[in-house]
């Protein structure tokens, strides 16, 4: 590849000094030397604190979990605030499994745990190939019915959503 099409900006942004291309791609070796992918840079949702949570390595962790009561879901940034993220439920009507969300939960570190669950019946936003558009995720989710997970973790959970993010986290 020379670069892209009257952009020469993009194009210098895009390579390396030596000339590799930027592909935003995250991966690692395994124990074999074989390179495995996990996802992409721009999917990564980076906290206030510094840490990096990889959706695409806790979205198959809660899907397994909700197996039967869900056909997909998404981790996103709770818009207008910098602390919450938000799992978004895309499900058939009926109960969400609490007890699962919250055994998932306790296996993640603190600042990668779903703070916040919004469940719609609408499909998640996905592209031609399939795969999901994140930035078009929390669009059409009315977030106004997004319950606050944080308080149904030790307590029971009384029905009611949560009207507003707390700011206090």
């Amino acid at each position: 590849m020379l670069g892209y099409l009257n952009d020469p900006e993009l194009t210098k942004n895009s390579f390396t000094a030596d000339g590799w291309f930027r592909t935003n791609d995250l991966g690692h070796f395994d124990e074999n030397g074989e390179l495995r992918i996990k996802g992409r840079y721009d999917d990564l949702i980076v906290l206030p604190t510094g840490n990096k949570v990889n959706p695409n390595e806790i979205e198959p962790l809660f899907l397994k979990a909700l197996k039967h009561s869900c056909s997909e879901c998404a981790v996103a940034q709770y818009p207008n605030t910098s602390k919450q993220q938000l799992l978004a439920v895309s499900k058939e009507p009926g109960d969400l499994p609490r007890a699962a969300i919250s055994e998932v939960n306790r296996h993640l570190p603190k600042y990668s745990r779903a703070s916040y669950v919004c469940v719609t019946d609408t499909q998640l936003p996905r592209g031609s190939k399939g795969q999901l558009i994140r930035k078009k995720l929390l669009d059409g989710i009315d977030l106004s019915r997004a319950v606050d997970w944080r308080l149904t973790l030790n307590g029971p959970y009384d029905g009611y959503p949560v009207r507003q993010v707390r700011q206090d986290g």
